[in-house]
């Protein structure tokens, strides 16, 4: 779905530029864990991709959705951002 893969692309440029990587967003697999073992993101750089995801978007993300499980992986962030738009 060409809309999906649209957003998809959108969050992951969200990622890379709220973490500060030097990784084309199109090098980021979908099922790329967001904490931990996987990019690592930490709270600083989760309040980061926050606002950056809500400018993007032009949404405002809730302060009781930002759980570990919207961050298990690049594609669980972008599952919640397509219900979003």
């Amino acid at each position: 779905m060409p809309g999906r893969e649209d957003l998809t692309i959108r969050v992951k440029q969200c990622i890379v530029d709220a973490i500060g990587v030097k990784v084309a967003a199109t090098a980021i697999p979908d099922d790329m864990p967001l904490l931990e073992r996987g990019l690592g993101l930490d709270s600083v750089a989760i309040l980061k991709l926050v606002a950056a995801l809500e400018t993007e978007f032009n949404v405002e993300i809730d302060d009781n959705v930002l759980r570990p499980e919207l961050f298990r992986s690049v594609g669980s962030l972008c599952d919640y951002m397509a219900m979003r738009t």
